[in-house]
């Protein structure tokens, strides 16, 4: 989705029904500007992530056409979210377990100053699992 925003809109259509039905509302569409707001966002989470906001959107309106002021602050809590994800030292953006370790090793070891116990303590970890796990990294 993150590739192809111009299918959000076709996605979300598709969606209204299955959450009017399971929620029972009545909400026939989504405004323009409504609309293209939501092809703004990267929808890391996918349709997943889309069907989750459609049903918050859906819950506030209950029937009719979706509109911008009705929901303005679901985008306003997406994008605080999203800010404080690139916040958190870039951790929050999708990447592998192993790289999410190593950077949250990098990161203890520079607010320790290179103080491996010290980083290790911050870590949770043992000592000589920080040891090896630098090790790994070389």
């Amino acid at each position: 989705m993150r590739e192809r925003k111009e299918d959000i809109g076709i996605i979300a259509s598709g969606l209204l029904p299955q959450i009017n039905e399971r929620m029972h509302t009545h909400v026939s569409s989504l405004e323009e500007d409504v609309l293209k707001r939501m092809q703004t966002f990267a929808w890391r989470g996918n349709i997943r992530e889309l069907r989750n906001t459609l049903e918050k959107m859906v819950l506030n309106v209950q029937y009719g056409t979706i509109k911008m002021e009705d929901v303005a602050f679901i985008f306003e809590e997406m994008e605080r979210k999203s800010h404080s994800a690139k916040s958190a030292g870039g951790l929050r953006e999708v990447c592998t377990l192993a790289e999410m370790e190593k950077k949250m090793i990098q990161q203890a070891l520079q607010e320790e100053e290179g103080n491996q116990t010290k980083a290790a303590i911050r870590l949770g970890i043992d000592r000589s699992t920080l040891y090896r796990k630098i090790s790994k990294m070389l």
